[in-house]
C-alpha cells in the first residue's frame, strides 16, 4: 500500500478552525438543539459493546426497509469516507486501472492510488452539463479496469445522473466484468423522487451513503455500503483491520435519526428553501464567474474569469474569515465550490465577503 496525501483534508485542518463564515461545507448545517433532543435516545437505550460484528440489527433493518436493499447486502461504516475505502479495498488489486470522473472529490482519486491502482480520468464537462461520457469510458475499458467510480449527485457540480445513464454504466461494468462504485451522499437532496441507487440496478454496483450531507449529522460519522453479499463479506473482513466494528453508540444514534428522518428532511428543505433564492439573487449581480445553480444540491461550482481562485481563497480565509473550496482540490483550478446549506446570516455575510475580496483582487494599482 502506497501512502498518498489528501491535500484537501490538510487544507481543511488548517483553515476550518479560523473560519467564521464557512461556505466550504457541501451539506446542510445540523438541526437545532430541539430537533436533536427529540431524536436522541435515552442513554439506557445504548449498548457499550457490539451485539454482533455485523452491526446494530435494528439499524440494518431500518436501512433495509428505507432503501429496499436486503439486510445482508448492507454494512455500516464510520461515514461514507470509510465506506468508500472499504469498498475500494475489497475490489482493487495493485496494478489495476480505476476510471475516475473529473472534476471529482479528491479522496476518490487518492484511495485507488494508495491501493496501487492506475487512475484514468473521464471528464465531466460543464459544456455538456457535466454528463457522464459513456463512449469515452468505453474507450478506456481494458481487462485491467477493476472499478469505475462516480458521485451522484455529482460532487462538485450537483448534477443528477439520470436512471438511463446509470443503467448504461451498470451494463458497461457487467459486460466488462468489473465494478461500479457510486458515492450517493448527496442523492437524497432530490427530496421527492431521488434517482435510483446504483446497488439497486446491478450485482456489480456498489452504493455508499451516510447521514452527513443531506441530514446535517456529519459529526455522527454514520455511513454504510450496499453491495452484493460476497463483496459485503469481503468489506467486513477488511473492516477487521481498521475499526473492527462501527461504534455501537454511532449506530444507535443513527437508528434513532432514521426513525425521525422526516424531521431532518424538513430541516434541510427549510434551509434550502430560504437560502437558494439568496445565492441566486447574488449570482445575478456578479460578472466575474459563470455558474448554473443545480436543481437539487446545497452547493454550486462557479468558473471564475481572470481571477486566481487559490489566491482568492487565501484572501478570504486570511482577511475575511470566510471559506470556499478552491477548485484545485477537484482538479480544476479556475473553479471553486461554494456551499449554501449554512445558516442564512453566514451565507449572506460570506457572499458579501467574496464580492469584497474579488474587488480587492481586481482593483487597479
Amino acid at each position: 500500500m502506497k501512502y498518498t496525501q489528501i491535500e484537501y483534508f490538510e487544507w481543511v485542518k488548517n483553515n476550518y478552525p479560523k473560519t467564521k463564515y464557512n461556505l466550504a461545507i457541501s451539506g446542510v448545517f445540523p438541526p437545532g438543539n430541539k430537533t436533536i433532543s427529540e431524536i436522541t435516545p435515552d442513554i439506557s437505550d445504548w449498548h457499550s459493546l457490539p451485539i454482533g460484528f455485523d452491526g446494530d440489527q435494528q439499524l440494518l433493518k431500518l436501512l433495509s426497509e428505507r432503501y429496499q436493499i436486503p439486510q445482508e447486502n448492507i454494512l455500516t461504516a464510520s461515514g461514507a469516507s470509510k465506506a468508500n475505502f472499504l469498498a475500494m479495498a475489497a475490489i482493487i488489486e495493485p496494478g489495476d486501472t480505476v476510471i475516475v470522473e473529473s472534476p471529482n472529490y479528491e479522496p476518490l482519486v487518492r484511495i485507488p492510488q494508495m491501493l496501487g491502482a492506475k487512475v484514468q480520468f473521464i471528464e465531466r464537462l460543464p459544456s455538456n452539463n457535466y454528463e457522464v461520457d459513456l463512449e469515452a469510458i468505453n474507450e478506456l475499458m481494458t481487462k485491467n479496469v477493476s472499478l469505475i467510480t462516480i458521485t451522484n449527485l455529482h460532487n462538485p457540480s450537483g448534477v443528477v445522473m439520470s436512471k438511463k445513464e446509470l443503467k448504461a454504466l451498470c451494463e458497461l461494468v457487467e459486460d466488462n466484468n468489473c465494478h461500479l462504485l457510486s458515492d450517493e451522499v448527496y442523492r437524497e437532496f432530490v427530496f421527492d423522487k431521488p434517482p435510483p441507487q446504483a446497488a439497486e440496478l446491478s450485482e456489480r454496483a456498489i452504493t455508499t451513503n451516510s447521514l452527513t450531507k443531506v441530514y446535517g449529522l456529519g459529526n455522527l460519522r454514520a455511513g454504510w455500503i450496499m453491495a452484493n453479499t460476497k463483496l459485503i463479506n469481503k468489506c467486513r473482513k477488511i473492516k477487521f483491520h481498521t475499526s473492527v466494528i462501527t461504534s455501537p453508540v454511532t449506530e444507535k444514534l443513527a437508528y434513532h435519526a432514521l426513525l425521525n428522518i422526516d424531521k431532518l428532511i424538513a430541516h434541510s428543505r427549510s434551509v434550502l428553501k430560504k437560502n437558494t433564492p439568496i445565492i441566486k439573487k447574488w449570482i445575478k449581480k456578479q460578472d466575474y464567474f459563470d455558474v448554473k445553480i443545480p436543481k437539487h444540491a446545497a452547493y454550486c461550482f462557479p468558473k471564475f474569469f481572470n481571477i486566481n481562485v487559490t489566491e482568492l481563497s487565501e484572501m478570504l480565509s486570511n482577511y475575511y474569515e470566510t471559506l470556499i473550496v478552491p477548485g484545485k482540490f477537484f482538479g480544476t483550478a479556475e473553479f471553486a465550490r461554494i456551499g449554501y446549506g449554512v445558516p442564512t446570516e453566514v451565507l449572506q455575510t460570506g457572499l458579501e465577503n467574496i464580492e469584497n475580496a474579488v474587488n480587492a483582487l481586481i482593483k487597479p494599482n
